[in-house]
Protein backbone atom coordinates (compact mmCIF):
# COMPACT_ATOMS: atom_id res chain seq x y z
CA UNK A 1 0.00 0.00 0.00
CA UNK A 2 2.55 2.18 1.08
CA UNK A 3 4.33 1.56 -2.67
CA UNK A 4 1.51 2.28 -4.19
CA UNK A 5 0.58 5.51 -2.58
CA UNK A 6 4.12 6.87 -3.12
CA UNK A 7 4.21 5.74 -6.89
CA UNK A 8 1.11 8.21 -7.18
CA UNK A 9 3.01 10.79 -5.74
CA UNK A 10 6.14 10.41 -7.61
CA UNK A 11 3.65 10.04 -10.53
CA UNK A 12 1.56 13.30 -10.04
CA UNK A 13 4.61 15.47 -9.35
CA UNK A 14 6.28 14.39 -12.92
CA UNK A 15 2.62 15.68 -14.36
CA UNK A 16 3.03 18.60 -12.32
CA UNK A 17 6.75 19.51 -13.54
CA UNK A 18 6.19 18.60 -17.29
CA UNK A 19 2.64 20.04 -17.85
CA UNK A 20 3.85 23.57 -18.38
CA UNK A 21 6.67 22.69 -20.48
CA UNK A 22 4.13 21.43 -22.51
CA UNK A 23 2.26 24.03 -22.45
CA UNK A 24 4.85 26.73 -23.29
CA UNK A 25 6.08 24.38 -26.24
CA UNK A 26 2.65 24.64 -27.86
CA UNK A 27 2.62 28.42 -26.90
CA UNK A 28 5.67 28.49 -28.94
CA UNK A 29 4.53 26.78 -31.35
CA UNK A 30 1.54 29.11 -31.84
CA UNK A 31 3.38 32.43 -31.41
CA UNK A 32 5.32 30.71 -34.86
CA UNK A 33 2.16 30.95 -36.77
CA UNK A 34 1.58 34.46 -36.11
CA UNK A 35 2.46 37.54 -38.06
CA UNK A 36 2.27 40.87 -36.51
CA UNK A 37 0.22 43.66 -38.58
CA UNK A 38 -0.67 47.11 -38.38
CA UNK A 39 -4.64 47.84 -38.71
CA UNK A 40 -5.70 51.53 -39.18
CA UNK A 41 -8.20 53.03 -36.82
CA UNK A 42 -9.58 56.13 -36.54
CA UNK A 43 -8.44 59.01 -34.05
CA UNK A 44 -10.60 60.76 -31.95
CA UNK A 45 -10.98 62.01 -28.49
CA UNK A 46 -6.87 62.82 -26.84
CA UNK A 47 -5.28 61.79 -29.94
CA UNK A 48 -7.16 64.57 -32.01
CA UNK A 49 -4.00 66.97 -30.07
CA UNK A 50 -1.62 65.51 -32.34
CA UNK A 51 -1.76 66.46 -35.71
CA UNK A 52 -2.58 63.53 -37.85
CA UNK A 53 -3.39 64.31 -41.36
CA UNK A 54 -5.19 61.35 -42.37
CA UNK A 55 -7.09 60.81 -39.24
CA UNK A 56 -5.63 57.11 -38.65
CA UNK A 57 -3.52 55.40 -36.14
CA UNK A 58 -1.31 52.00 -36.93
CA UNK A 59 -1.93 50.00 -34.35
CA UNK A 60 -0.49 46.03 -33.89
CA UNK A 61 -2.22 43.39 -34.26
CA UNK A 62 -1.29 39.67 -34.26
CA UNK A 63 -2.73 37.71 -36.86
CA UNK A 64 -2.39 34.03 -38.59
CA UNK A 65 0.35 34.29 -41.09
CA UNK A 66 -0.99 31.45 -43.36
CA UNK A 67 -3.03 34.41 -45.03
CA UNK A 68 -1.86 37.54 -43.38
CA UNK A 69 -3.66 40.26 -45.69
CA UNK A 70 -6.90 38.75 -45.50
CA UNK A 71 -6.66 38.38 -41.53
CA UNK A 72 -5.54 41.63 -41.29
CA UNK A 73 -8.83 43.07 -43.10
CA UNK A 74 -10.60 40.66 -40.32
CA UNK A 75 -9.10 42.23 -37.41
CA UNK A 76 -9.81 45.76 -39.49
CA UNK A 77 -13.10 44.91 -39.16
CA UNK A 78 -13.12 43.80 -35.58
CA UNK A 79 -12.87 47.19 -34.85
CA UNK A 80 -11.49 48.67 -31.59
CA UNK A 81 -10.57 47.19 -28.54
CA UNK A 82 -11.74 48.27 -25.22
CA UNK A 83 -8.42 50.31 -23.99
CA UNK A 84 -8.41 51.33 -27.25
CA UNK A 85 -11.25 53.29 -27.60
CA UNK A 86 -10.68 54.09 -23.95
CA UNK A 87 -7.03 56.12 -25.48
CA UNK A 88 -9.08 58.04 -28.57
CA UNK A 89 -9.47 55.40 -31.17
CA UNK A 90 -12.52 54.17 -32.91
CA UNK A 91 -13.38 51.82 -35.48
CA UNK A 92 -12.65 52.95 -39.20
CA UNK A 93 -14.31 50.05 -40.89
CA UNK A 94 -18.15 52.45 -39.97
CA UNK A 95 -20.08 49.22 -39.85
CA UNK A 96 -19.36 47.98 -42.89
CA UNK A 97 -18.51 43.82 -43.32
CA UNK A 98 -15.75 42.53 -44.68
CA UNK A 99 -16.28 39.29 -47.07
CA UNK A 100 -12.82 38.52 -48.90
CA UNK A 101 -9.79 39.65 -50.77
CA UNK A 102 -8.39 38.54 -53.86
CA UNK A 103 -4.92 39.48 -54.86
CA UNK A 104 -4.38 38.88 -58.60
CA UNK A 105 -0.77 38.10 -60.17
CA UNK A 106 -0.35 42.13 -60.63
CA UNK A 107 -0.40 42.75 -57.06
CA UNK A 108 -4.21 44.32 -57.34
CA UNK A 109 -6.04 43.70 -54.10
CA UNK A 110 -9.78 43.38 -54.73
CA UNK A 111 -11.71 43.92 -51.06
CA UNK A 112 -15.09 43.32 -51.20
CA UNK A 113 -17.27 44.61 -48.46
CA UNK A 114 -21.33 44.48 -47.62
CA UNK A 115 -23.27 47.24 -46.21
CA UNK A 116 -25.84 45.91 -43.31
CA UNK A 117 -29.30 47.21 -43.80
CA UNK A 118 -28.93 49.51 -40.47
CA UNK A 119 -26.06 50.90 -41.59
CA UNK A 120 -26.48 54.36 -43.04
CA UNK A 121 -23.68 56.83 -44.56
CA UNK A 122 -24.50 60.09 -46.05
CA UNK A 123 -26.68 60.97 -48.79
CA UNK A 124 -24.84 63.25 -51.51
CA UNK A 125 -27.48 64.51 -54.25
CA UNK A 126 -24.79 65.19 -56.03
CA UNK A 127 -23.79 61.55 -56.52
CA UNK A 128 -27.13 60.26 -56.31
CA UNK A 129 -26.65 57.65 -53.50
CA UNK A 130 -24.57 56.80 -50.36
CA UNK A 131 -20.82 57.25 -49.96
CA UNK A 132 -18.35 55.39 -48.30
CA UNK A 133 -16.46 57.76 -45.82
CA UNK A 134 -13.06 58.44 -47.03
CA UNK A 135 -11.80 57.30 -44.22
CA UNK A 136 -12.38 54.13 -44.44
CA UNK A 137 -10.95 53.77 -47.75
CA UNK A 138 -7.86 54.87 -46.72
CA UNK A 139 -7.96 52.67 -43.89
CA UNK A 140 -8.37 49.56 -46.00
CA UNK A 141 -5.52 50.82 -48.23
CA UNK A 142 -3.07 51.87 -45.83
CA UNK A 143 -3.65 48.03 -43.84
CA UNK A 144 -3.09 46.27 -46.96
CA UNK A 145 -0.23 47.85 -48.20
CA UNK A 146 1.98 46.83 -45.84
CA UNK A 147 2.22 43.99 -47.43
CA UNK A 148 4.85 43.55 -50.35
CA UNK A 149 2.85 42.03 -52.68
CA UNK A 150 -0.12 44.58 -52.76
CA UNK A 151 0.54 47.22 -55.42
CA UNK A 152 -3.30 49.05 -55.60
CA UNK A 153 -6.06 48.29 -53.68
CA UNK A 154 -9.77 48.06 -54.91
CA UNK A 155 -12.44 48.75 -52.67
CA UNK A 156 -16.24 46.79 -53.36
CA UNK A 157 -19.27 47.92 -51.43
CA UNK A 158 -22.44 45.20 -52.53
CA UNK A 159 -20.64 44.82 -56.57
CA UNK A 160 -19.70 48.26 -56.84
CA UNK A 161 -16.25 49.48 -57.06
CA UNK A 162 -15.81 52.45 -54.94
CA UNK A 163 -13.02 55.46 -55.68
CA UNK A 164 -11.09 57.09 -53.10
CA UNK A 165 -13.64 59.61 -52.25
CA UNK A 166 -16.34 56.95 -51.14
CA UNK A 167 -17.86 57.19 -54.55
CA UNK A 168 -19.65 53.91 -56.78
CA UNK A 169 -17.32 54.16 -59.67
CA UNK A 170 -18.24 50.97 -61.76
CA UNK A 171 -19.05 47.66 -61.40
CA UNK A 172 -16.32 45.43 -59.07
CA UNK A 173 -13.56 43.98 -61.19
CA UNK A 174 -14.73 39.86 -60.86
CA UNK A 175 -18.54 40.64 -59.82
CA UNK A 176 -21.34 38.85 -61.99
CA UNK A 177 -21.99 42.08 -64.02
CA UNK A 178 -18.63 42.07 -65.55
Amino acid sequence: MRKLILSITVLAILAVNFAPAAGQQKRAERRKNLKTVNVFLRVNGKFEAQERPDNLFPVKRRVEANAPLHNALEVLTAGATGREAKSGLADSHFGLEYNCVTLNRDGTAIVRFTKPYEVEFPFNEEYGGELIPPLFIKAVERTAQQFPSVKKVVVCLDGDRISAEGKSVDACPGSRVN
